[in-house]
């Protein structure tokens, strides 16, 4: 519950770049009432390409070297445009075998 209505994002992905699980904050955010509505989604469906772009391309080398980033500010624009900053920081996500399996942020 404390995930689900805190006022910053959180979300899960799995190794192929969908949205697993996102809270009402990263639903409302990106236009969407209810989170599950983002279930399948990737960044290439939510952002403009090549945003998208950098942001998968960011998201495969941590998948594939197995370590996050902390702190890293970045602009997102909000759904009329404007530019507002954020401090990310995403995890890879493991299985019980320590494999990664996505990411979560």
């Amino acid at each position: 519950a404390a995930v689900a209505q805190a006022p910053d994002f959180y979300y899960v992905k799995n190794a192929r770049g969908q949205f697993v699980a996102v809270n009402q904050t990263v639903a409302t955010y990106n236009g969407y009432d209810r989170p599950v509505q983002m279930t399948g989604k990737t960044d290439f469906d939510i952002a403009d390409a090549a945003r998208a772009r950098i942001l998968s391309g960011l998201e495969q080398k941590m998948l594939k070297s197995g370590e996050g980033i902390a702190d890293f500010e970045e602009q997102v624009p909000d759904l009329k445009g404007n530019l507002r900053w954020f401090s990310t920081s995403k995890t890879p996500l493991r299985d019980a075998d320590g494999n990664v399996i996505g990411l979560v942020g």
